[in-house]
């Protein structure tokens, strides 16, 4: 089932993990870094069970996702449909379920998901500094640099900048 286009990618800082508090001033990098470019909570599927248009993931352990969050599948079976991202429907304690349209009848275990990304692109990293490359909504590239607060003694900030030119190999905004 592709997405709609109003579907948001939802994160929240008690996401397994994800978490972290507004005063955790040392994880932020990580944790941003995890939202816009890697994703988070990997865990392997252990078998798939499907009904109709509805698909069920097992895991062996308690896998820590929650309803509304969009998974990154990367089961060969699935990756061909909507880049193998799929909104959860629903969990329980080993299982979560989604509803994907054109799901095929089979579907093997032993592969691994997470929480998607908001698909960003690392491209300079040097601490303080973050480069990110995305997509603009009519596909021209654009940066976000994010500077994170590395003084122990001030409050815990991130500046941000956004433009539409930058060098990636200083990780500055040129324009």
């Amino acid at each position: 089932m592709a997405m709609k286009q109003t579907q948001t990618k939802l994160f929240d800082f008690s996401d397994v993990g994800l978490d972290f508090c507004a005063g955790s001033k040392n994880l932020f990098p990580d944790r941003f870094k995890k939202m816009l470019a890697l994703g988070y909570n990997e865990q392997t599927v252990s078998s798939v069970a499907i009904t109709g248009n509805q698909v069920t993931l097992s895991y062996g352990v308690s896998h820590g996702y929650v309803a509304d969050r969009v998974l990154k599948v990367n089961a060969p079976e699935l990756l061909s449909i909507n880049g193998g991202e799929f909104v959860i429907d629903s969990v329980t304690e080993n299982t979560v379920t989604m509803t994907i349209d054109g799901a095929p009848a089979l579907i093997a275990g032993n592969f691994t998901t997470k929480v998607a990304s908001l698909g960003y692109q690392l491209v300079y990293e040097q601490n303080p500094v973050q480069l990110y490359k995305f997509k603009a909504l009519d596909e021209s590239d654009l940066f976000l640099r994010l500077v994170f607060t590395t003084a122990f003694t001030n409050i815990n900030t991130v500046s941000v900048c956004i433009g539409a030119h930058a060098d990636i190999a200083t990780g500055v905004i040129t324009d």
